[in-house]
């Protein structure tokens, strides 16, 4: 199939479970042609202060002749200006208030990039929770007792259970005991 065209998007309002608040106030113009994903504007408000903006663009397959680009994170350039489309997908979250249940609650920020291509994507930038709560453990007793059973009989060391935490807490998961 061959997709092109521009979607432009005005006043729209998202609602994401995992946010304390609704995403309100998207505006977007976003382009497709038949190589590449173009974001010329995505703009948002989440609850109060958070914000949410994304510029940029990346082609759908890699090209022979394209090579990686730097992924240092930043969402603007040194100007303050918006990067240029063919420098990957900047992504900018600033105090969205998150709450997924039994694993984190509090405030996300964060300055990614991709870059390659949407097939092929490499991620780089930062994120930063704070001013909240990440539970590590699960908050079932049940979980909690199996837990330390597979501790006592030479299951899964404290340091696999923490790094499975830590991948469910960044994959958004409910619960870091599910496999």
């Amino acid at each position: 199939p061959r997709v092109e065209g521009t979607a432009h998007v005005s006043r729209a309002s998202v609602y994401c479970r995992y946010l304390k608040s609704p995403v309100t106030s998207i505006n977007a113009t976003i382009n497709v042609d038949h190589k590449r994903l173009a974001v010329e504007v995505l703009d948002a408000r989440v609850g109060k202060q958070g914000s949410l903006h994304v510029r940029g663009g990346l082609p759908f397959a890699p090209s022979p002749s394209s090579q990686p680009l730097h992924s240092d994170g930043e969402a603007t350039t040194t100007t303050g200006q918006p990067p240029p489309l063919h420098s990957g997908i900047h992504i900018d979250a600033k105090e969205i208030e998150v709450k997924v249940r039994n694993v984190y609650s509090g405030l996300f920020d964060g300055a990614l990039k991709l870059s390659g291509s949407l097939m092929q994507p490499s991620v780089g930038g930062r994120l930063k929770f704070s001013r909240g709560t990440a539970y590590l453990l699960p908050q079932q007793s049940n979980s909690s007792h199996a837990i330390a059973e597979s501790l006592e009989a030479g299951g899964e060391s404290k340091e696999d259970i923490v790094s499975r935490a830590f991948t469910a807490l960044t994959a958004g998961k409910r619960s870091a005991t599910s496999a």
